[in-house]
């Protein structure tokens, strides 16, 4: 069954009540009586217009604005950008998560056997540098820029629903994000790369009952019961045949 109707009604939800809530919780409104805009078509207006356009110029977004039904010019959309409607767009897509949808589970027998399949992953986005001192970048040549955004996920592979989402610095690591440190149902798994690689967590999701994969940091030393402490390289070689080394391998657990 297509998921397009569901997702026409959450967003619509989405855009007009939620933002509406929102909205009131941060006060954002100071003066309803003034405001040509209410929160919901501003943010209908900056949605629907930089999603056909990502690079919308006022004059587009005042047009789109008509299209909600508020007649501005493109002078009036340039002063809602202020800190207060970062803020309340930001809050608006933390919301979304609680309209995620989710596709039917995966048909896949290894992946059923755990009660959840959580992948974490993050991507950087490059933003103008005047936004450096809000969300600051990774460096300050022109090609790197000065100002970037780190968003942070975690994604149920089994359900395809998104479960947790974080705007960071640019410049902020992975494994200081929040989604780093979520809680996961007992036997689950989790699935992250080397930016995600901390032993203290990995610790925190064994006593948990969580299982998790990720590859090794290269500088890692490993002990094996009766022992002593030896590089990843040290290991492998002395593993000898490689069926034989792996049943060997797995069988023990590093320190």
């Amino acid at each position: 069954m297509s998921i397009i109707p569901q997702v026409s009604q959450a967003m619509q939800s989405l855009l007009t009540t939620t933002t509406e809530t929102v909205a009131a919780t941060l006060g954002y409104v100071k003066r309803p009586d003034r405001a040509a805009f209410t929160p919901s078509t501003l943010v209908q207006t900056l949605v629907y217009g930089w999603l056909a356009n990502p690079t919308a110029s006022l004059g587009q977004l005042a047009h789109m604005a008509a299209r909600v039904g508020v007649d501005v010019s493109p002078q009036a959309i340039d002063r809602r950008f202020t800190l207060a409607t970062a803020t309340l767009l930001h809050q608006v897509l933390t919301a979304t998560l609680g309209y995620a949808m989710s596709a039917d589970p995966v048909a896949v027998p290894i992946l059923q056997r755990f009660t959840s399949v959580r992948i974490h992953d993050s991507t950087t986005i490059g933003l103008p540098d005047a936004l450096a001192t809000t969300y600051r970048g990774c460096g300050n040549d022109t090609a790197r820029g000065t100002a970037g955004m780190k968003c942070g996920v975690q994604l149920d592979l089994l359900t395809g629903a998104i479960c947790g989402i974080d705007l960071a610095d640019g410049r902020a690591s992975d494994h200081a994000l929040p989604v780093q440190h979520a809680p996961l149902p007992a036997g689950s798994l989790r699935l992250a790369d080397l930016g995600f690689y901390n032993m203290r967590v990995f610790r925190e999701l064994a006593a948990a009952e969580v299982y998790w994969l990720s590859r090794v940091q290269s500088h890692s030393r490993i002990r094996l019961p009766g022992q002593k402490e030896q590089s990843i390289l040290e290991v492998v070689t002395g593993l000898g045949d490689v069926d034989e080394g792996w049943q060997r391998f797995a069988t023990n657990s590093p320190a």
